[in-house]
């Protein structure tokens, strides 16, 4: 089944509006429920591993070719996992409450290369953003004189959705 569609040429163009859609959502939400991912990445595993075995019976039976499907299949219900999360990011986005809260959070790494990340201390737990380093301040000077200013608005699922995130001297 699965190579009967990536023999279509228009799965292709699904992919790749996938992945866009995928980037686009530039929205941070923080603490997301992971078990919506395990959720979506399970039932399509269950629904492509019986379809793909079913289809794959009649023709091999060796136990490389079921290994090589399920690998396949694998990469496949991540992939739908993700596509099917992008809706459900922008309805918790959607539901964000009009009241914005601001929190002054301590910035626990700075990761400079490609993309610039800052590491941050939100509820006790670590989060990244992107950040552009314009001062060219050094890493210890960030971790040591300064905070990340985080504008949020709450959400379903005791999740938050930051509006607007800037770097503060201490």
């Amino acid at each position: 089944m699965i190579n009967k569609i990536l023999k279509s040429k228009w799965i292709y163009f699904l992919l790749l509006i996938g992945i866009v859609l995928y980037l686009r959502d530039n929205q941070l939400i923080l603490n997301p429920p992971k078990y919506i991912f395990w959720i979506l990445f399970s039932l399509s595993f269950i629904i492509l591993s019986v379809l793909e075995i079913k289809d794959k019976i009649k023709i091999t039976k060796s136990i490389w070719d079921y290994f090589f499907v399920m690998i396949t299949v694998s990469f496949f219900s991540i992939y739908i996992a993700l596509i099917l999360k992008i809706p459900i990011n922008e309805y918790i986005i959607f539901k964000s409450q009009n009241e914005i809260f601001e929190k002054k959070c301590k910035i626990s790494n700075y990761i400079s290369g490609r993309s610039d990340r800052l590491l941050f201390y939100f509820d006790d737990k670590v989060y990244s953003v992107g950040f552009q380093n314009h001062k060219h301040l050094e890493r210890k000077n960030i971790i040591d004189n300064y905070l990340l200013r985080v504008e949020y608005k709450r959400s379903i699922f005791n999740t938050y959705v930051v509006q607007e995130y800037e770097l503060i001297k201490k």
